[in-house]
C-alpha cells in the first residue's frame, strides 16, 4: 500500500521519556489477570527517564515482584525484613522513620541514616493466608510526613515456596543495599563490584529485572525499578569498540557496521560478556534507547543494537584456527584457546540474546563449537564413570569432579541447538546426578548457576528431573528425600544478613546467581504458580479440589496456558487443567505440586506446592470465603460476599462471620454475618484498590476454620472487567507495510486504527497507545536528504495519529519503520502489534529491513 497524505500543520512530540516500552513483534492478544499491568506499563512510559524526584517528601516501600499489590510472603512465625526507603526534598533531612508491621504490635523507630535502608526485622504469626498490612513512616526536618504500605501474608504450614521466596526477598533487598550511587554526564547511575564491576553489576540487575523490578516501572512504587535504571546506565559505560574482520569460519559482523562491542575496562572480557548481555536482555526492552556510553557506538543505540555488537563480537572472538580449541573461547578474544568456564558464559550470553531479542548468531558460531570444542572437551561413548562429564581445557576436570564444567558444556550443547534428549545431553545429566554431592556440599555456587541453565534453558522443554529421577531444584530432605536440591541448599547456606557466600564467587556476585538460581527463569520474568486446595484438611477417600486459576505472568503480555499436578510428589504429573480433584487414600501430610506453563517459545515454567493433611474424625468446617471479587463503583451492584461454597465432611456450618471494616483486617469477625453479607455500602466508600476480607464458619462441633478472600474495587470511570470480555484484534497489522513516496523528508499522517482495521468483538471503544517508534537507519546518518534530521516521527502517545517523515539515506536500501502500539478496551483488555512503514530507495523496489537499529524520536536532553 502507498500513501501520501496531507503534511499536517502541527506536530506533537512526546520526548519525556528516554527508554520504550516493548512489545511483542506481531499483532497478539491478551487479558491480563488482576490489576492489568499493562496499564502501569503505559503510566511509567509517560514518566521522565532517570530518578523520579517528587515535590516532598516520599516513603516507598519495596514491592514483591514490582506489583504494589502482591503481598511479601513469610512463613507462621518466621521473621522477614520491611522494606522501605524515602526521596527526601532538597534542603531537608530526615528527622526519623518507624515501621508499625500491622499485626497489633506498635509502630517501632528505625535507623534513618541511610535512606535506601529503611528496615525492620519482624516475626508473624497468623493462619494460612492470613493477611497484614505493615506501613512505613518518615519525617523530616522541613515539617513533612509520608507513609507508604508494605503488604504480607502467612504462610502456614511452612513449606520450600515460602522458604523460597524468603531467600530471594532477603537477598534481593541485601544487593539494593550493596549498590553504589554515581552519575554519568549528570544522569543517575549506579553499580556493585566486589569481584568485577561488569560481572557484579550485570547480575545485579538481572536478578531484580527477573523478578519483576524493571526500569520501566515506576520509581515512586518500586525503589528496585531505580535500582536496576542506574545499573543499566552504568553498564553501558563500560562498552568499548572492538573492529572485527572476517574469520577463518566466517563474516561475524551480523549488522555489518564493523564494529563489535566489548566490556572493554576489564580483564578477561570472555568471561564476563555473556553476563551483560543477560543483563540487557533481561530488561524485556529491545527497542529501549541508550542514555549513557560511548557516544558513536553505545549512546543513542537501541538495546538490540547493542547486544548485536556484542554477539558479533563472540562471533568473531571464536577460537577458529588451533585444531584443539577450536569452536571454543578463553582468556582473550581470539586467543585461539578454550576453556569451559569462558566457554559457557558466551553461549549463555547468545541463547538469551537469540530467544528474546531476535538477535542473530552466525551460524558457524554454533556449528564450531558442536563439532569441534564439545566432542574435544567431552568424555563421551566410554561406558565409564566420566562418561558425559565436560572437562576444563579438555576432558579433565579442575575442581568438584568437573561439576562447574560439565553444566557448563551442557550450556553449549544448548546453545549450538542440541536437544534434551540427545545422547550427549543425556549422558551429561547422568554424570551430574551421580555426582551432585561434590556440587552441593562444597557450595559451588558457580556449578549450581550452571545447572540451573542447563535444565531450564533445555529444549524443546526445560527439564525438570535431572537424568528422568531426580528433582535438582525441588528435592527436600526436610520433606524425606535422600539429597537436597538446589533450592533447598542455598536456602540453608544463606547468611542472616541476607547474602551468599561460595567458592570462586561470593557476596555481590554469589548473591545475584544465588537468587537467579532460586528463580523459575534465567533471563525473562516468567509465570508463576498459585496452589490452592479446598479443603485443607480432610478424611482418607474424600475428594479434595485443587485450583490453580490463579496462577498468573509477571509480563503481561503473556499468558498461562497449561496446567499439571503431581499428586504423589514423585515429578510425575497426574492430571491436567486449572482445576483438578484427587483423593488420598490413607492418613499422612501430602504436598502436591502444580506447575504451569506460559505461551512462549520455548515455553517457560514455574512450580508451587499445596499441602493437604489427611486425618482421622473430627473435622474442621472448610471456609470459602469466594472471590476475588470485583466490585465496580456505580456499574455493577449490590456488592455481595457469598460463603456458600464453605462445607464440613462430617458435620453441619452453623455460622459465618465477616470481617471487612476496618481495612487493614482487625479480626473480630463482627462486621457481617450469613452465608451472605450485602457489603455494596461499605466498599463504595472506598477508593480503588485491593482490600482483604475473611470469613470464619463453625460447625456443629464447635470446631472452626477460617480463611481468606479479596475485593477488587473499580472506580466509576475506570475500566471495568467481569469477566468474559474479549480483547481488540490487531491482527489487520500483520503483514502490512505502508510505502511513503516520494521521499521528500515531508511528515506523512498515519492512523493506526483506520489502517490496522481494529476493532473490538463486544463492540467496546478502542484506545490506541503508541509504544514505540523505532527505524533500521540513524536519524541523522550522512547522505539522509538534508543530513540534519533530528526527529523522524512525532506522536502523542495516546491516540492513532503517528507523523512518519518520508526520508531515507540515499546510500543504503530504503527505511523501514516499526510503529509499535496497544489497544486497549474500556475493560482492560488489550491487542499489541507493529505497523510496518517503509520509504523506498526507489519506487517500485521494495525497502529493506535492516534491523530496527535507532528510535524515531530523540531521548529528552
Amino acid at each position: 500500500m502507498n500513501l501520501r497524505t496531507v503534511q499536517s500543520s502541527s506536530m506533537f512530540l512526546l520526548l519525556s521519556f528516554a527508554l520504550t516500552v516493548t512489545m511483542q513483534s506481531d499483532a497478539t492478544a491478551q487479558s491480563t489477570a488482576l490489576g492489568k499491568r499493562v496499564a502501569r506499563a503505559h503510566a511509567a512510559a509517560a514518566a521522565q527517564a532517570g530518578v523520579t524526584t517528587s515535590v516532598g517528601l516520599q516513603a516507598i516501600t519495596v514491592p514483591w515482584a514490582g506489583d504494589p499489590n502482591l503481598p511479601h510472603q513469610v512463613f507462621n512465625g518466621g521473621s522477614l525484613m520491611l522494606q522501605g526507603t524515602a526521596t527526601v526534598p532538597a534542603g531537608c533531612s530526615l528527622t526519623s522513620a518507624s515501621w508499625d508491621p500491622g499485626d497489633g504490635s506498635g509502630p517501632v523507630a528505625v535507623s534513618f541514616a541511610n535512606p535506601r535502608a529503611l528496615e525492620l526485622k519482624h516475626a508473624y504469626t497468623g493462619s494460612n493466608g492470613q493477611p497484614f498490612v505493615a506501613t512505613l513512616t518518615v519525617t523530616d526536618g522541613c515539617g513533612n510526613v509520608s507513609s507508604d504500605t508494605f503488604r504480607v501474608v502467612v504462610v502456614d504450614p511452612k513449606n520450600l515456596d515460602v522458604e523460597i521466596n524468603m531467600a530471594i526477598d532477603h537477598g534481593l533487598w541485601w544487593l539494593h543495599k550493596r549498590q553504589s550511587l554515581t552519575t554519568v554526564g549528570g544522569i543517575p547511575a549506579g553499580y556493585w563490584v566486589n569481584q568485577s564491576y561488569s560481572a557484579d553489576t550485570a547480575s545485579a540487575i538481572q536478578a531484580f529485572q527477573i523478578h519483576g523490578h524493571r526500569e520501566i516501572g515506576s520509581f515512586t512504587e518500586d525503589p528496585y525499578a531505580e535500582d536496576v535504571a542506574r545499573g543499566l546506565v552504568y553498564l553501558f559505560t563500560l562498552l568499548t569498540p572492538v573492529t572485527m574482520s572476517v574469520q577463518a569460519a566466517g563474516d561475524p559482523d551480523s549488522n555489518g557496521n564493523g564494529i563489535g562491542l566489548n566490556t572493554g575496562y576489564e580483564s578477561y572480557s570472555p568471561y564476563v560478556l555473556g553476563q551483560v548481555i543477560d543483563a540487557i536482555v533481561a530488561s524485556g526492552t529491545p527497542n529501549a534507547v541508550t542514555v549513557s556510553g560511548d557516544t558513536t557506538h553505545v549512546l543513542g543505540k537501541t538495546y538490540a543494537h547493542i547486544v548485536q555488537d556484542m554477539i558479533d563480537t563472540i562471533a568473531w572472538g571464536q577460537a577458529d584456527t588451533s585444531s584443539w580449541y577450536r569452536g571454543g573461547w578463553r582468556y582473550n578474544w581470539n586467543d585461539q584457546s578454550a576453556d569451559n568456564s569462558a566457554c559457557q558464559w558466551n553461549s549463555i550470553g547468545t541463547i538469551g540474546a537469540e530467544r528474546v531479542f531476535g538477535s542473530i548468531v552466525p551460524s558457524f558460531v554454533k556449528s564450531e563449537n558442536l563439532n569441534y570444542w564439545i566432542p574435544t572437551s567431552q568424555v563421551f561413548g566410554t561406558g565409564t564413570a566420566s562418561d558425559g562429564r565436560f572437562g576444563y581445557t579438555d576432558t579433565n576436570p579442575i575442581d568438584v569432579a568437573g561439576m562447574n564444567t560439565t553444566p557448563s558444556g551442557v550450556v553449549q550443547l544448548i546453545m549450538a541447538g542440541v536437544p534434551n534428549d540427545a545422547p550427549r545431553f543425556d549422558a551429561s545429566e547422568a554424570y551430574m546426578l551421580a555426582n551432585w554431592d561434590s556440587l552441593i556440599l562444597n557450595n559451588r555456587i558457580y556449578g549450581m548457576f550452571a545447572v540451573a541453565k542447563s535444565m531450564r534453558l533445555a529444549t524443546p522443554t526445560p527439564v525438570d528431573l535431572m537424568a528422568g529421577t531426580f528433582d535438582w531444584y525441588r528435592s527436600d530432605t526436610t520433606t524425606g528425600a535422600a539429597k537436597d536440591g538446589l533450592a533447598r541448599r542455598l536456602i540453608s547456606i544463606q547468611y542472616p544478613e541476607g547474602y551468599w557466600y561460595g567458592y570462586w564467587v561470593y557476596y555481590d556476585l554469589a548473591t545475584a546467581w544465588a537468587v537467579i538460581i532460586l528463580s523459575s527463569t534465567i533471563v525473562e520474568i516468567g509465570p508463576v504458580a498459585v496452589c490452592d486446595a479446598e479443603p485443607e484438611q480432610t478424611a482418607a477417600g474424600l475428594p479434595v479440589a485443587f485450583d490453580g486459576s490463579q496462577s498468573y505472568h509477571l509480563d503481561p503480555a503473556q499468558k498461562v496456558v497449561a496446567w499439571e499436578w503431581d499428586f504423589d510428589n514423585d515429578g510425575l504429573y497426574d492430571a491436567t487443567g486449572a482445576q483438578a480433584t484427587h483423593a488420598f487414600a490413607a492418613i499422612g501430610d501430602y504436598i502436591v505440586k502444580l506447575r504451569v506453563t506460559d505461551d512462549k517459545v520455548p515455553a517457560l515454567t514455574a512450580t508451587a506446592t499445596c499441602s493437604v493433611k489427611v486425618t482421622p474424625p473430627p473435622f474442621p468446617p472448610n471456609s470459602d470465603p469466594g472471590g476475588p471479587y470485583t466490585f465496580c463503583i456505580g456499574k455493577n451492584p449490590p456488592f455481595v460476599l457469598d460463603g456458600g461454597k464453605s462445607a464440613d465432611i462430617d458435620g453441619t456450618i452453623v455460622s459465618y462471620e465477616w470481617d471487612f471494616d476496618p481495612q487493614p483486617l482487625d479480626l473480630d469477625f463482627n462486621d457481617g454475618l450469613g452465608v451472605q453479607v450485602d457489603v455494596t455500602a461499605y466498599f463504595s466508600s472506598l477508593a480503588p484498590g485491593i482490600y482483604d476480607v475473611a470469613l470464619r464458619v463453625t460447625d456443629d462441633n464447635t470446631l472452626q476454620n477460617v480463611d481468606f478472600g479479596k475485593v477488587i474495587v473499580v472506580g466509576p470511570t475506570e475500566p471495568c472487567d467481569l469477566g468474559g470480555n474479549n480483547p481488540p484484534d490487531c491482527s489487520g497489522a500483520i503483514g502490512l507495510n505502508i510505502e511513503l513516496w516520494p521521499a521528500d523528508h515531508k511528515c506523512d499522517l498515519i492512523d493506526i486504527q483506520a489502517l490496522c482495521n481494529i476493532t473490538d468483538p463486544d463492540g467496546d471503544p478502542v484506545t490506541i497507545y503508541v509504544d514505540a517508534i523505532t527505524q533500521d537507519e540513524p536519524r541523522d546518518a550522512k547522505g539522509n536528504h538534508d543530513g540534519k534530521t533530528k526527529v523522524d516521527a512525532e506522536y502523542k502517545g495516546v491516540g492513532p495519529l503517528v507523523w512518519i517523515r518520508s526520508e531515507r539515506s540515499t546510500l543504503g536500501n530504503g527505511r523501514v519503520y516499526h510503529i509499535r502500539f496497544t489497544a486497549m478496551d474500556d475493560k482492560g483488555d488489550f491487542c499489541q502489534g507493529v505497523l510496518i512503514v517503509s520509504v523506498p530507495l526507489v519506487l517500485g523496489t521494495p525497502a529493506i529491513d535492516d534491523g530496527q537499529c535507532c528510535e524515531s524520536i530523540p531521548p529528552k536532553p
